[in-house]
């Protein structure tokens, strides 16, 4: 299975407001259509929480939403709760997924990373500055290298920068 990772993200590297907001991304059409294309997004609660407005109306691809909460049930068809990576991917494999995205937030892009699950990154460079937030890979140093496989200019200075995971 492939994992690509998938976010937009400001200069500084946050993918959301300290309060999880994400009114600033421009681009939530472009990430909408790789998860319809794949089929299968990998979310954390938080951003499905946050964004529970938006993911109720989904209909086109699975979302696999992982959390510490225990016995949480969902109230759409399309979405399961799992409480790890090894949960996620084995959920993805049942449903023969042979694509995934990893739309975040920072805790479960690291938990991804850290278990190598990553093979593909794409980043939505917003033009703007945060200051603070809640980072691309949260609360931990990682040291992964990257191929830049592709770079191109977007609308209203958005940049997709496209990256292979050398996994060691």
């Amino acid at each position: 299975m492939k994992i690509t990772l998938y976010n937009g993200s400001s200069i500084d590297g946050f993918v959301a407001k300290n309060d999880g907001d994400t009114d600033w991304v421009a681009d939530s059409k472009a990430f909408e259509q790789k998860c319809k294309e794949a089929g299968c997004v990998f979310i954390g609660r938080k951003t499905y929480d946050f964004d529970y407005d938006y993911f109720k109306e989904i209909k086109d691809f699975f979302i696999i939403v992982l959390t510490s909460e225990k016995d949480r049930e969902p109230k759409q068809e399309n979405v399961v709760f799992v409480n790890s990576v090894e949960e996620a991917v084995e959920k993805a494999q049942e449903k023969g997924f042979e694509n995934v995205i990893l739309g975040g937030g920072g805790g479960v892009n690291f938990s991804f990373l850290d278990a190598q699950l990553v093979d593909e990154i794409i980043l939505s460079v917003h033009p703007l500055i945060l200051g603070k937030g809640i980072k691309l890979f949260e609360g931990y140093e990682v040291h992964v290298k990257l191929e830049l496989t592709d770079v191109n200019k977007l609308s209203e200075g958005l940049v997709h920068l496209k990256y292979n995971v050398k996994k060691e």
